[in-house]
């Protein structure tokens, strides 16, 4: 979009500036709340002559003058508003884009990024209410949230690397880092909605998510990025996970079934609800033909990580996710919770290994 009150060249001159004269820093170097600052300062000074040749209006012809008081005041999102008003807004992208400055890749750049999103008057992160999302912080750091590799599963989210997971997220919480939607997200309708309307800066899902979207705002401009890296790259995997109960008469034809679905032949039949196999030959890249979108999907498989292989790991889920949302609510400490989180989870593995 064309601005003729809009020059990249000096824009980006001018946000290097920023950072240097403010942070003392290159830009390269700042991190993404600077970056929003310096961005901040250099549109204020392309639209401060107008801000003069309004005043100067305003005097000139003695116009009256509405004031209105409240107990609070909310700005909402200055910077966005204003790159809108100045018909500047993809020059900036553009600009930033050339600069270097990038969706977040790290834990802390998520955190700075989320800082910056409430800054600006948007919303931070939300997703299902579920523990679905929250996995990818722990495979992260290393810890697998339940130990599978014995014959007993073990409770680990608590060991050390569990704990530096476990505080991260309810450092994220602690900030407003969740969307207040959040709250009442328990069906993926509500998650589309909350990101497709506005609430939220970022939606932690799977490739299932971009169809709902662009149903509910077709015309919403956004992209995809891999999850933020921590010690590790690790991501959760998504979609449906299978299960044989265990009352079930016939075990050996419910995992015929299953072996079907997830093979070649069954592949047509997961397409019809939006889904693809996670079986190691499935050919993702013809899958995905068309949908550039959604590559960033397949190139995160080889660090994908499945949920904690346990009986009855639904309620292991909800376990974890009450454990959140009591952090959420301000009922509970980030370490009380924990401590009363690895509790249940032992006594649920503990009744169910009996």
């Amino acid at each position: 979009m064309y601005s003729k009150r809009f020059e990249k060249e000096a824009f980006k001159a001018a946000v290097k500036e920023n950072v240097k004269t403010l942070y003392r820093k290159k830009v390269e170097e700042a991190s993404k709340q600077q970056i929003f600052q310096a961005v901040s300062y250099a549109v204020k000074d392309i639209i401060m002559d107008d801000w003069f040749e309004t005043q100067n209006k305003y005097e000139e012809e003695n116009v009256k003058t509405v004031y209105y008081m409240s107990m609070e005041f909310l700005m909402g999102r200055a910077l966005g508003n204003n790159l809108i008003n100045m018909t500047a807004y993809e020059d900036v992208k553009e600009a930033l884009d050339e600069l270097g400055i990038d969706v977040p890749t790290t834990w802390e750049e998520l955190s700075d990024a989320v800082d910056k999103a409430k800054e600006a008057g948007y919303g931070g992160i939300i997703t299902y209410q579920s523990a679905y999302a929250f996995y990818s912080f722990f495979y992260q750091n290393e810890c697998p949230v339940i130990d599978t590799s014995g014959d007993i599963p073990q409770v680990v989210i608590d060991n050390e690397e569990g704990k530096e997971a476990w505080n991260y997220i309810c450092d994220l919480i602690s900030k407003g880092g969740l969307v207040e939607s959040f709250k009442e997200a328990t069906t993926w309708d509500k998650v589309y909605e909350s990101f497709a309307n506005g609430e939220a800066t970022f939606l932690l899902g799977g490739d299932w998510c971009s169809v709902e979207v662009e149903n509910i705002n077709p015309d919403m401009d956004y992209g995809i990025a891999p999850m933020v890296k921590g010690k590790t790259e690790a991501t959760v995997l998504g979609g449906w996970t299978w299960n044989i109960n265990a009352n079930c008469k016939k075990p050996e034809l419910a995992y015929d079934l299953l072996q079907y679905l997830n093979s070649e032949k069954g592949d047509s039949i997961l397409a019809v609800e939006g889904k693809a196999s996670a079986r190691k030959d499935y050919d993702y890249v013809k899958s995905l033909e068309g949908k550039d979108k959604l590559k960033v999907f397949a190139e995160e498989l080889s660090y994908t990580k499945a949920r904690p292989a346990v009986i009855n790991e639904k309620a292991i889920d909800e376990l974890i996710i009450n454990a959140i949302l009591e952090v959420d609510y301000g009922q509970s400490s980030a370490e009380d919770a924990l401590t009363s989180l690895a509790q249940k989870l032992n006594e649920n593995i503990a009744s169910n290994y009996q």
